[in-house]
């Protein structure tokens, strides 16, 4: 049937899911935001759009997980992607607490359910996407963040049809709360001080965190 490598393709979609959401069973600060991306240097204009969702692991100071979910778009066709993996956080010159700027940057296997769009094939469903992203955290607490992001996606030559793409977009996103680690203390953002205070888990109420 033609509709069976669709079944697996998706089948391998929601496994690979799963087991890239693993590591958010031992970590902590969640992360939620949104992604826009298109093609800037070719004519596709391949664009991507998603949602992401991002852990911190206990202990870790620049390294987070995140599992992204969303379509690839070019010409009529739409194609669902899952992407996951590591992805390091630098604040140059900042304190991780009260750090304005940000840069991220990671490579993250991601998986199609399709390769071929209107005017482009990228030779296979299984891709890698790397990726860089310089954003700015605003907000009481720093909750919420803006960056710009450049990422590639192609999949390593594992196919003799590999033409990758370059894109450029924007990506927005807010943390919420959840239970602090032992002995961890929350930062209160003030105009001119950081006052530190004990933390208390969320009670329901969305609150924001410093990661």
């Amino acid at each position: 049937m033609r509709d069976a490598p669709l079944r697996k393709i998706l089948a391998g979609l929601v496994a690979t899911g799963l087991l890239l959401a693993g590591p958010a069973v031992a970590a902590e600060r969640e992360e939620v935001g949104l992604r826009v991306v298109t093609e800037y240097l070719d004519d596709e204009h391949l664009r991507q759009q998603g949602i992401f969702v991002r852990w911190r692991p206990d202990n870790a100071r620049r390294l987070r997980w995140e599992v992204a979910f969303g379509t690839l778009h070019e010409g009529s066709v739409d194609r669902l992607f899952l992407s996951g993996g590591p992805v390091w956080r630098f604040a140059p010159g900042q304190s991780r607490e009260s750090a304005r700027f940000v840069i991220d940057l990671g490579i993250n296997p991601t998986l199609l359910a399709g390769a071929k769009f209107s005017r482009i094939d990228l030779g296979g469903f299984m891709q890698f996407t790397s990726f860089v992203s310089a954003g700015a955290r605003f907000g009481r607490e720093r909750a919420f963040r803006v960056a710009v992001r450049v990422q590639h996606i192609s999949n390593g030559s594992l196919n003799s049809t590999n033409p990758g793409t370059d894109q450029l977009g924007l990506e927005f996103s807010h943390r919420f709360c959840c239970a602090p680690a032992a002995g961890e203390t929350r930062y209160s953002m003030r105009p001119s001080r950081i006052a530190a205070r004990p933390r208390k888990a969320c009670t329901g109420s969305v609150t924001s965190q410093v990661g």
